[in-house]
C-alpha cells in the first residue's frame, strides 16, 4: 500500500464505475472512504484489491489492516513487519481523511447531513508490459479532482477543487512522488502480490448462469452470471440472431464472498415482444471454450397444481398520515393477513385463517410480536440505506419479498429478495447459500451476511421446510376457498369508435393464472398488444386486461378476436371484437 504523504488537503471521489482490467491484465487498486455518521458504522474504511478481488481491509473500528485472502498471508514469512507498517500508514490516513471531510463540508457551505470523501488509486500491468496508473478523488459521490500522469498535473472537476489544484500543482516533489509510485512502486507491489496469488489469480472458473423474469407480464428479463473468475466477462443480447444494444441495462461486475464475481444484464422489452421474436443472452468468459447461449423462453403459461405462500414488507419515509411500515401475507396470490405501524397488530383478511383461533390461540400474538420487531428493524434499515446512497431528504422505501411455492409433484421453490426505492437491492441464492448484490451499495450487506453460515442456513431451512409446512397448513385451512374454480366475467370495449385501443377484460376469476391473447383472421397477434398485470379484487378473486392497439380501419377490414384461457373453463372463451362495447359515442356528445 502506498506510503501516504501527511497532507491535510486530501479531497475525494466515490467511484460509481471502476476501471475494468482487460484479459491478460493484472491490477492493484485501493479505495479509501470516510463518512460523517453517528451510526454504528465505520467512519473510515480502506480496501485493497488485486485483479478485482479483495486482499486486505482496514476500518476505524478495528484499526488494523487485516488479510482477506489466504495467499497474502505469505507476507508473514517474507516481510514480518508488513502488517504493522501498513496499519500505521492507514491509521495516519484515517486521521487525515477525517480532517478532509470537514474541510470539504466548509468549502461546499455544508454544516449538517451525511457526507463522504473517497480516494481511488492504483495501477495496471498488461502482459505486453504496458503500464497504467490513476489517482482520483471524490466528494459525495461525484468527481472532485484527479491526477493526470501525462502532464503530471491535477485536474479539478469542481470549482471548489481549484483551491486544491493550485496548492498541489506547484509542489513538484509531491507530483513526482505520485507518478513514481503509480508507474514503478505500485507495479513492483503488484508483481509481488500476483506471484503470491498466482494459483488463485490465474485460475479459470466457469460462470453459473440463470435467466429469469419476475413475472410473465414484467418487461424485464435478467441474465445473471455468478461464481466466475477472472473478473472480465461479456454479457450481450441477441434478437433473431442480431445483436441488441437498445433497452439493455448492464450492471457492474460485483465481487462474491469466495473471491469470484457476478454480473447481470437486464433486457427491457414488452412481454409481447418476447413472444414474437427469439431472444438469447450470450455470455463470453475466458473459462469457456465457446460462448454460452441462453434462450429466453415464453413463460406465459397457465400454472396448474401450484400453491404459494409469500410475504411483502415495506417501510416508507413519509410525514403523511400513512402507515410507515406495512406487512402483507398472501396464499395463492390472495391476501390472508395484514399488519401496519398504525394498528400495530396482525389481523385476518380472509375467513379461513380464523381457524387459527382454535388450533393455535397464541398465533396472532406471536406473529404480531414478530412484526413489531420487524417494523423497528426496517425503520433502521431505511436510514442506513439512505446513508449508503448519500441521501438526506425525500421519500424512500425498503421492500422485502420472501416466500415459497409447492407443486403437486412435490417440487419446492423459495426466494428472499430485498429492494430499495423500487429497484432490486440484494437477494438470497438458495443453491449457493450466498447473497447476490444487485447494487454496489449492497456489497457491504453481502460481505456482512455471507460469512454468517448460521443465518443463511436458517433462511434456506425456512424457505424449503418451515415455509412449506405453513403453506400446507394454510392450504388445508383454505382448501375449499383456494381450490375453487370460478369462471371469469369478460368484457370487450373501446373508449370511443375512433380510439385505436380495444380492451379485453377478465375479472372475478379464480385461481390467479389466466391467459389472454389476440387473433387476427385466425392467426395469433403479438404486435401492438399490451398485457397488464393480474390484479386482486376485494373478494379474493382476480382481474386482468389486455389491450390491442390498432387503427379503426384495421378493425373494419379484419376479424379480430380476444381468446381467454383459464382452468375453470372447459374450452377457451372467444370474444369477437365486432361485438365490442363503445363506451362513448361522439355523435351523442354533440346532441
Amino acid at each position: 500500500m502506498e506510503h501516504s504523504c501527511v497532507l491535510v488537503e486530501v479531497l475525494i471521489f466515490l467511484m460509481m464505475t471502476f476501471p475494468q482490467a482487460a484479459a491478460g491484465t493484472h491490477s492493484l487498486q485501493y479505495f479509501y472512504t470516510v463518512v460523517t455518521t453517528e451510526m454504528n458504522f465505520p467512519e473510515f474504511t480502506a480496501v485493497g484489491l488485486v485483479d478485482g478481488g479483495q486482499f486486505v481491509y482496514y476500518d476505524s473500528n478495528i484499526r488494523r489492516m487485516i488479510p482477506k485472502t489466504e495467499w497474502i498471508q505469505k507476507m508473514n514469512y517474507d516481510d514480518p513487519d508488513y502488517w504493522n507498517r501498513e496499519t500505521q500508514k492507514l491509521q495516519g490516513s484515517e486521521e487525515i481523511f477525517k480532517v478532509n471531510v470537514d474541510i470539504l463540508m466548509m468549502r461546499f457551505n455544508q454544516t449538517t447531513g451525511v457526507h463522504s470523501v473517497q480516494l481511488m488509486y492504483g495501477c495496471e500491468l498488461d502482459d505486453d508490459g504496458t503500464v497504467r496508473g490513476y489517482r482520483q478523488y471524490g466528494y459525495d459521490g461525484e468527481d472532485y479532482i484527479s491526477f493526470d500522469l501525462k502532464t503530471v498535473t491535477w485536474t479539478a472537476a469542481k470549482s471548489q477543487a481549484v483551491i486544491t489544484k493550485n496548492k498541489w500543482d506547484p509542489d513538484p516533489g509531491m507530483t513526482v512522488a505520485r507518478k513514481n509510485y503509480l508507474e514503478n512502486i505500485c507495479i513492483k507491489w503488484l508483481k509481488k502480490y500476483a506471484s503470491y496469488g498466482k494459483e488463485t489469480l490465474e485460475r479459470k472458473v466457469r460462470p453459473e448462469t440463470s435467466l429469469f423474469q419476475k413475472e410473465s407480464s414484467s418487461p424485464e428479463v435478467v441474465c445473471h452470471a455468478t461464481g466466475f473468475f477472472p473478473k472480465a466477462v461479456m454479457i450481450t443480447w441477441r434478437k433473431d440472431g442480431e445483436d441488441v444494444h437498445e433497452d439493455v441495462e448492464l450492471r457492474e461486475t460485483l465481487p462474491n464472498q469466495d473471491g469470484s464475481f457476478q454480473k447481470r444484464s437486464i433486457l427491457k422489452v414488452p412481454a409481447e415482444e418476447l413472444q414474437k421474436h427469439t431472444y438469447t443472452c450470450v455470455i463470453q468468459h475466458s473459462s469457456l471454450e465457446k460462448e454460452l447461449v441462453l434462450h429466453v423462453r415464453n413463460k406465459q403459461q397457465i400454472l396448474k397444481g401450484t400453491h404459494s405462500l409469500q410475504y411483502f414488507y415495506t417501510v416508507v419515509t413519509t410525514e403523511m398520515n400513512f402507515p410507515e411500515f406495512t406487512a402483507v401475507g398472501l396464499v395463492d396470490g390472495g391476501q390472508f393477513v395484514y399488519y401496519d405501524s398504525n394498528i400495530r397488530r396482525m389481523i385476518p383478511k380472509t375467513e379461513w385463517i380464523q381457524k387459527m383461533n382454535y388450533d393455535d390461540p397464541d398465533y396472532w400474538n406471536r406473529e404480531t410480536q414478530k412484526l413489531q420487531g420487524s417494523e423497528e428493524i426496517f425503520k433502521v434499515n431505511v436510514d442506513i440505506l439512505m446513508m449508503r446512497f448519500n441521501q438526506t431528504t425525500g421519500v424512500h422505501s425498503v421492500q422485502l419479498m420472501y416466500g415459497c411455492e409447492l407443486d403437486d409433484d412435490g417440487t419446492v421453490r423459495g426466494y428472499r429478495q430485498y429492494g430499495y426505492d423500487g429497484e432490486d437491492y440484494i437477494s438470497l441464492d438458495l443453491k449457493t447459500r450466498t447473497w447476490t448484490a444487485a447494487k454496489s451499495q449492497a456489497v457491504i450487506t453481502k460481505n456482512k451476511w455471507d460469512p454468517d453460515p448460521g443465518m443463511t442456513v436458517a433462511r434456506k431451512n425456512y424457505l424449503e421446510n418451515i415455509c412449506i409446512k405453513w403453506l400446507k397448513k394454510y392450504a388445508s385451512y383454505g382448501k375449499e376457498t383456494l381450490e375453487r374454480k370460478v369462471r371469469p366475467e369478460t368484457s370487450l370495449f373501446q373508449k370511443e369508435a375512433s380510439f385505436p385501443e380495444v380492451v379485453c377484460h377478465a375479472t372475478g376469476f379464480f385461481p390467479k393464472a389466466v391467459m389472454i391473447t389476440w387473433m387476427k383472421d385466425g392467426e395469433d397477434v403479438h404486435e401492438d398488444v399490451e398485457l397488464r398485470e393480474t390484479l386482486p379484487n376485494q373478494d379474493g378473486s382476480f382481474q386482468k386486461r389486455s389491450i390491442l392497439k390498432v387503427p379503426a380501419e384495421e378493425l373494419q377490414k379484419h376479424t379480430y378476436t380476444c381468446v381467454i384461457q383459464h382452468s375453470s373453463l372447459e374450452k377457451e372463451l372467444v370474444l369477437n371484437v365486432s361485438e365490442r362495447q363503445i363506451l362513448k359515442d361522439p355523435q351523442e356528445e354533440r346532441k
